[in-house]
């Protein structure tokens, strides 16, 4: 088989329409040199094998790649004995695993994101760049192209699987590959020389002209990703995959910006997206966010649409009348998804509590939500969906199609009016307290007023004072009055002279002991003479004093 044979060809799917992005072939290891992988998906021999690589197996890690992603086969091509000899033969200095099989132990339903094993490579060539990937792609685990790290995407399951096997490669970068594939071809092409002949070689040394580009991004060029409103903190929630297809940069540099980027951390090195604080009492149902990645030269900026999922807006309870441990998950959203026409997946499935709090083992509540676009749909419609298909999902045992409520959702027609029924049975009760204190200001004000005109109150500032009331006590005043000798209005007359010292000196002890005191007070008098019904006269004749002298 001489060089520039066609060996194999091979073709990554589905395929993309003309004018649009093309696949790009790699292989993993080209050998030293001795195959090559053209644009078009095409593996040629490039030379002839040297004597260490004639008469084995060569496994061929083939990777097709474009923004959408990547998948990577496996071809064995077996080289048949020595076809020539053009030299001594090629040192090999290709990247290898010095271990061939790491064992790990991992717990059944542990966090997602749980660190398995790490696995590593060693290269002859200290300097020479190379990555990690997983032979063939699973769900379960990923790994850290750069560290090698192997991690779980989420819970493992025993009952369903109790062991896996991942085959893991170790793929060399660009710039080194082509340099052992360029000194195969200079030391093949030197051996060829006459003496007259000399072989100049020149190297396209690489720039960084290209900017990364992001995979995995929807029809629009976007990128999105869901997360449980109750999730823990660190969950994971988006894994961030570039390219970039200059050799210069090393690592590429993950980004995150926008506003609520502060509740999620993202790993610069491997573009891994965690939720960073706790979402549970939040309202923000969508994150508007900005992915970058950036080479150290070119940064590239990708909307990121993060969905909060939450019964309140589109996730719906599903109650299926089989125990939660006999439950398939991957069944279920499978059967969903062909009934639906749309990705439906489950967020969580548990078993069934009764309205009046009581578990039902025999029976499980299923919660899912199903992507458009990898956009959750509403709650309302989900269920109007999975209505009008109720006939294919009772040989799921599905009986039921719910929705329910957290109390976080904004406020409904019956918040509302418990709100303004709390507003008017405040105001109620303000209008309430107001109306007594005014009755009792008013009461006070009415008692003050017959407290006022009250004859001889035995309080300071209250109504008239006829009389000393700081010294003389009601009690003795009215003793006093009491005590007093008064004439029968109908027998006898008193006449008042205008000389008030006169009638002073005819009165007893007491009565002008208690008229001293009250003497500028004429309110007194009038009151006592009012009392006794005692007629003031003119003053009195001569022949009236003894009349006037038995008083």
């Amino acid at each position: 088989m001489s060089p520039g044979t066609e060996i194999y060809h091979f073709v990554a799917g589905p395929s993309i329409p003309d004018g649009q992005e093309t696949v790009i072939y790699r292989l993993g290891d080209t050998v030293g040199g001795l195959f090559e992988i053209r644009r078009d998906g095409t593996l040629i021999l490039t030379r002839r094998p040297m004597d260490n690589e004639a008469g084995k197996v060569h496994q061929l890690n083939v990777t097709a790649e474009n923004s959408k992603g990547s998948d990577s086969t496996v071809l064995p091509i077996y080289v048949e004995g020595r076809l020539s000899s053009a030299g001594p033969p090629l040192q090999s200095s290709y990247c290898q695993f010095l271990q061939k099989v790491y064992r790990a132990q991992m717990k059944e339903n542990s966090n997602p994101h749980e660190a398995v094993i790490r696995v590593q490579a060693g290269c002859q060539n200290g300097q020479q760049k190379f990555r990690y990937a997983f032979h063939t792609q699973t769900k379960e685990f990923e790994i850290d192209s750069q560290s090698g790290q192997i991690y779980t995407n989420g819970p493992l399951d025993r009952e369903t699987k109790s062991s896996y096997l991942l085959v893991v490669n170790v793929i060399e970068q660009n710039r080194m590959m082509t340099k052992r594939q360029s000194e195969a071809l200079i030391e093949q092409s030197s051996s060829k020389l006459s003496p007259w002949q000399t072989l100049v070689v020149v190297t396209v040394l690489d720039d960084n002209d290209n900017s990364p580009v992001f995979l995995k991004l929807l029809s629009d060029s976007t990128l999105a990703a869901v997360v449980d409103q109750n999730a823990n903190k660190m969950t994971p929630v988006i894994h961030l995959q570039a390219r970039d297809l200059d050799v210069t940069p090393e690592v590429l540099k993950f980004g995150l910006e926008g506003d609520g980027s502060e509740h999620f951390h993202i790993n610069s090195t491997n573009g891994l997206i965690q939720l960073e604080s706790s979402l549970e009492k939040s309202d923000i149902e969508h994150f508007e966010l900005q992915a970058t990645v950036s080479d150290g030269k070119h940064t590239v900026h990708t909307p990121l649409n993060i969905y909060v999922l939450s019964v309140d807006t589109n996730v719906v309870q599903l109650t299926k009348e089989t125990p939660h441990s006999e439950l398939d998950p991957n069944s279920v959203e499978k059967k969903l998804s062909e009934i639906l026409g749309m990705e439906t997946r489950i967020l969580v499935a548990q078993p069934y509590v009764g309205d009046d709090g009581k578990t039902d083992y025999k029976k499980s509540h299923v919660f899912v939500y199903a992507l458009d676009n990898s956009k959750p749909i509403g709650r309302d419609e989900l269920r109007r969906l999975l209505m009008a298909n109720s006939d294919d999902l009772h040989p799921m045992q599905i009986s039921a199609v719910s929705l329910l409520s957290t109390g976080n959702a904004s406020a409904g027609p019956q918040t509302l009016l418990t709100i303004v029924l709390l507003v008017v049975l405040v105001a109620l009760l303000l209008f309430i307290c107001a109306l007594i204190m005014f009755c009792a200001k008013r009461r006070a004000r009415n008692t003050s007023g017959v407290m006022e005109g009250a004859y001889m109150i035995n309080s300071v500032g209250s109504g008239p004072r006829p009389y000393d009331v700081e010294n003389i006590t009601r009690a003795t005043a009215q003793t006093v009055l009491a005590g007093r000798p008064l004439p029968d209005p109908q027998e006898h007359r008193i006449d008042m002279p205008t000389d008030r010292t006169d009638i002073g000196l005819e009165r007893d002890d007491t009565t002008r002991e208690f008229s001293n005191s009250v003497r500028e007070r004429p309110s007194l008098l009038q009151s006592a003479i009012q009392r006794q019904n005692i007629h003031t006269i003119h003053p009195p004749r001569a022949n009236d004093d003894d009349e006037l002298k038995k008083f």
